[in-house]
């Protein structure tokens, strides 16, 4: 299979097959994806009525609400 170059900016090694990148800015690029979720789950309060959600009473009365309501 014919490899290719690595898509980072001034680097010469080879991408990692099925890869854009080599192994060193795969990695690198995985960590900083990390890093971004857990900051935006970190800025995501959860609302109270998000719980709501979870609940047994939500889970056994939205699909009887639903089926009484229909579009």
């Amino acid at each position: 299979m014919i490899r290719k170059l690595c898509a980072a900016r001034d680097c010469d090694e080879l991408a990692l097959e099925g890869a854009a990148r080599c192994a060193d800015h795969e990695a690198a690029g995985k960590r900083s994806r990390d890093a971004a979720q857990q900051a935006a789950k970190a800025r995501t309060p959860v609302a109270e009525w998000s719980k709501l959600y979870k609940t047994k009473a939500w889970r056994e009365g939205a699909p009887a609400f639903l089926k009484k309501h229909t579009i």
